[in-house]
């Protein structure tokens, strides 16, 4: 049975509770369970339906590091992206730790959330999603088929390129397999429906 840390803002709390439960839910449906349960004590917390800031401990929900060491993997709800979630995954990179960086497609600013994550690490996997992309988003980290890749050869006309230079050149630190591969992840293969219809029958 793997742990899996589970990292995410505790702002947002009307737009965010109920996607951060249901994603604790996907792990365990894969017979994982999570290291720490903060999203039942940060739900408590916000219970009367307003946060303080000033009033909020914290280190209850931010200073899990040794959690973090003690975890085989990281998933992470990155929409609304904070410095403390960015440091929680920076030193899961760090420490070697796998980590799933999960986006909602209404996020609108993925140049901001690339800053705060460290994206650029070989370890980490931004992935877009919806609520019914998520089951096998978490499923294929969680069991390791997101991690594999596999090396076949890609003839491209002059037009693709371009494009892939045009992709480069704007994303300097990743290379173009890396740029072409999450294109594919990202906008196509998790949009397409009758592809997931396939993996869920599979």
């Amino acid at each position: 049975m793997k742990k899996i840390f589970f990292s995410a803002s505790i702002y947002y709390p009307s737009q965010t509770i109920a996607i951060y439960e249901y994603i604790i839910k996907c792990i365990k449906k894969n017979k994982s369970i999570v290291s720490v349960d903060w999203v039942s004590e940060w739900k408590k917390t916000i219970k009367n339906k307003t946060i303080n800031s000033k009033k909020i401990d914290h280190d209850k929900f931010f200073d899990n590091t040794h959690k973090i060491l003690n975890s085989d993997l990281v998933i992470a709800e990155v929409s609304h992206p904070t410095v403390g979630v960015g440091y929680q995954l920076f030193f899961a990179t760090l420490n070697n730790k796998k980590v799933l960086a999960l986006y909602n497609k209404k996020s609108s600013d993925k140049n901001k959330i690339k800053l705060i994550i460290n994206a650029n690490s070989h370890l980490m996997f931004l992935r877009k999603y919806n609520k019914k992309s998520l089951p096998n988003l978490i499923s294929n980290f969680i069991n390791g088929s997101s991690h594999k890749l596999s090396k076949f050869n890609f003839v491209i006309n002059d037009e693709l390129k371009n494009y892939l230079d045009w992709l480069a050149m704007n994303n300097p630190n990743i290379s173009k397999s890396v740029l072409l591969r999450e294109m594919v992840i990202n906008k196509i293969m998790y949009n397409d429906i009758d592809y997931q219809k396939y993996l869920k029958n599979k």
